[in-house]
């Protein structure tokens, strides 16, 4: 086998993995926070379905 192409591949490889942990890290924070965001409106919100009470 060619061993340098082998171990460039691997490490091509782990440098992807490693990019999107990181990528996947980011993009977490950036939806928690936006669903933090979301879910903060006022709960007397007369459009609001679940304020609805249910007779």
């Amino acid at each position: 086998m060619n061993w340098p192409i082998l171990i460039l591949f691997g490490m091509a490889a782990l440098a992807l993995m490693i990019w999107l942990a990181a990528r996947n890290q980011k993009d977490e924070k950036e939806f928690e926070q936006q669903l933090n965001h979301d879910i903060k409106k006022d709960a007397s919100d007369p459009d609001d379905p679940e304020t609805d009470e249910v007779v």
